[in-house]
């Protein structure tokens, strides 16, 4: 009985992750692939991964001045903060795949979200 259940909880895993994916499949393929990104990426040699804690607040003067001698990597939930200092980092992170997650996302548009060409 025990494996009929665990088999029916991942097809709904599954279908979960399936409607997901149709539902962000327009927006994945209008926006840069992960390839484009890399070679549209800075020339720099650096890469900076933020992420959160008490170590990000107090470094944001200097990612802020550096933010175009770098690629900045951040975690989602960095995002807000790094808005507030209008540091856009190149590439956004989430791991977590559940619905908490979108609020780091939530107030954002595409302005703050994309860099311009």
């Amino acid at each position: 009985f025990l494996q009929i259940i665990k088999f029916i909880l991942s097809k709904i895993k599954i279908c979960y992750y399936l409607k997901q994916f149709l539902k962000n499949l327009p927006l994945m393929l209008k926006n840069p692939s992960l390839e484009e990104l890399v070679k549209k990426s800075k020339t720099a040699d650096t890469a900076i991964i933020i992420a959160t804690g008490p170590s990000p607040s107090k470094q944001l003067p200097l990612l802020k001045d550096i933010q175009d001698k770098a690629v900045l990597i951040s975690v989602d939930a960095s995002l807000p903060i790094l808005m507030q200092w209008n540091i856009k980092p190149d590439i956004a992170i989430s791991i977590e795949r559940v619905e908490a997650t979108a609020k780091f996302y939530k107030n954002l548009s595409n302005e703050d979200l994309y860099h311009k060409e």
